[in-house]
Parts: structure tokens; C-alpha cells; sequence
């Protein structure tokens, strides 16, 4: 009797799963065939909680191959909503895998938003086989080759150093030679980072400069390019216009190093706001504060690498 109780349950158990994944994948065709049509009718909120997520990192896969562009970057979105959500390691893994295996997109624009997705993920949840399709990606030379060096350089797979240094090279496009260095640079090769730095240094700190060239030094996680921002941070001199457009005030450049350097140096002393401002109702004395530590700490900071 006990078996017979125990063989229904799991049968009941199991037409409960079939019917949540038949549900969940009529809701995700809906959706789907609103963003093919243009139109709204399905709410993702139901679909993206954390106890579908394997069912719809299965459901989705479909669309990856779809013939409407516009589709397949909504499905690669969709996927890195749902392992991003999710406090579970493998279905970080599973969605990280599922992304990179999806390289092979003929358009440019879905390929630039599917290195870009991949780079919101953490280093641990990629898997060797996500990793294996970056690198087949970029023995095929695919479009926005520069974030996809990004990408490799932030996960540190050494095991491409050579073949992204030989992109440091004319006649690989200037964009593709900066952007092999950099990721090299986050890998810790000290050629590449003491040429991204005579690079750098030789430009003069303005908006341009903070805004284009800081992120990437940002980026490669190495304490020379940090330790150039916390000498911008440490300057008062005024090259960088004040945030509001309409205003020609100058402002020391001190006060974007001070936002820029907040994400990746650990124990900083002020933070960020969803925006990206400092969360301070005093700037000047939020700079103040910020190189008091760095003076106190000298070189004993630590760079966080957690993320991209």
C-alpha cells in the first residue's frame, strides 16, 4: 500500500512540473510573439521568479536560433536576467553557458550585446565550456572583437595571452590594439600595462580623458593605473567642466577619479548612488574624506576583480 501512496505522489509531482513548464513556456511564447510583433501583453514578473529559472533557461533556447534579429536579443537578455537573479551557482553556470554558445549570431549588434551581457556575470560562473566557446568565437574573428578581448581578459584566461597579443599588432584596427592591451593588462602582463600607461599619461586629464580613457584604466584592475587616478584624485586643478552642461564651470578632475575608483577599490570610504554619483551632500568634503583614507592607507588598498 505504502508503495502504491509513494508511486502517486511522484506521479502527481510530476504532471505539477510538466503542466508549470507547459505554462511557462506558452507565457514565454506570448512574450516572444509580442517582441516579433512589436507589441505588450505579457508581464515578465511571474516568468522570472526564481523557481522557473530552470525551466525557462530550457524554454528560451529556441529563440536563440530564431530568423528575427530582434528575438534572438531578446532571448539572450531574457537569459541573463534569469541567471543574473538567481543566488544559485549552477544556473549561473548553465546561463553564462548557454550565452556564449550562442557566438555564432551573424548579427553585429546581437553579438556586441551578447559580450556585453556575459561581462555582468561573476568570474565563478563561467565553466570551462562557456570559456571554450569564447575561445572558438574568437579564433573566427567575430564582430566587437574588442569587448570579447574584454570579456577574456577580465575572466584571466591566460591560455590566450599570445594569440590576443598578436592583436596589439598593425594591422589590427587601433580600437582592437587597445583593447588587446587592456585585456592583457587585467591579466597582469607587465608589457602590456606599462604601454597602456605611457599611453595614457602622455594625454592631458580633461572630460575626455576622464570620461573615455579612465574607465579603461579602471577596468584593468592594476595598481599603476589606479595609482595614476589617485594622483587626478589628488590634483586640484581645474580641467574638467562641472556635470550640469549648461554651465562652463571648471571643476578639478579629482572629483571623477573619486566616482570612477568608488566600484573597485574595497572599504572605500563613500558610495554610489544608482545613478553613479557619489552619495554625499557635500562634495568637497566627500573628496576630502576620500584622500585622507588613501593617504592613511597608502598602498595597503585593496582592488576588487569580482566583476568586470
Amino acid at each position: 500500500m505504502n508503495s502504491i501512496k509513494t508511486i502517486l505522489v511522484i506521479f502527481i509531482s510530476c504532471l505539477m512540473v510538466e503542466s508549470r513548464c507547459q505554462s511557462i513556456q506558452s507565457q514565454l511564447d506570448q512574450y516572444m510573439s509580442d517582441v516579433r510583433n512589436s507589441t505588450r501583453s505579457v508581464n515578465l514578473n511571474d516568468l522570472l521568479k526564481n523557481e522557473n529559472a530552470i525551466a525557462l533557461l530550457d524554454a528560451v533556447q529556441i529563440y536563440y536560433t530564431d530568423s528575427l534579429s530582434r528575438v534572438r536579443a531578446r532571448s539572450y537578455e531574457l537569459t541573463k536576467q534569469v541567471g543574473i537573479k538567481s543566488d544559485k551557482l549552477e544556473t549561473r553556470q548553465l546561463a553564462t553557458a548557454r550565452l556564449a554558445s550562442c557566438h555564432r549570431d551573424p548579427n553585429a549588434g546581437n553579438l556586441g550585446q551578447l559580450w556585453c551581457l556575459l561581462s555582468k556575470f561573476r568570474v565563478e560562473d563561467f565553466t570551462v565550456e562557456a570559456k571554450d566557446s569564447l575561445k572558438n568565437s574568437f579564433r573566427n574573428k567575430p564582430a566587437h572583437m574588442d569587448q570579447l578581448m574584454k570579456l577574456m581578459g577580465y575572466l584571466e584566461m591566460n591560455d590566450m595571452k599570445e594569440a590576443i597579443r598578436a592583436l596589439t599588432l598593425p594591422p589590427n584596427s587601433k580600437r582592437d590594439r587597445w583593447a588587446a592591451l587592456l585585456a592583457l593588462s587585467r591579466m597582469g602582463d607587465d608589457e602590456a600595462i606599462q604601454s597602456v600607461m605611457q599611453r595614457s599619461q602622455k594625454l592631458k586629464v580633461n572630460d575626455d580623458v576622464v570620461y573615455e580613457i579612465f574607465p579603461d584604466l579602471i577596468y584593468t584592475r592594476q595598481s599603476a593605473p589606479i595609482n595614476y587616478l589617485i594622483t587626478v584624485l589628488n590634483s586640484d586643478d581645474k580641467n574638467c567642466f562641472a556635470a550640469d552642461g549648461e554651465s562652463e564651470t571648471r571643476i578639478p578632475c579629482a572629483y571623477r577619479a573619486m566616482e570612477q575608483l568608488a566600484p573597485v577599490i574595497e572599504g572605500y570610504p563613500v558610495r554610489l548612488d544608482a545613478s553613479g554619483d557619489v552619495v554625499a551632500s557635500n562634495y568637497e568634503k566627500a573628496l576630502a574624506d576620500v584622500r585622507k583614507w588613501f593617504a592613511k592607507n597608502g598602498q595597503s588598498y585593496k582592488i576588487s576583480k569580482t566583476v568586470f
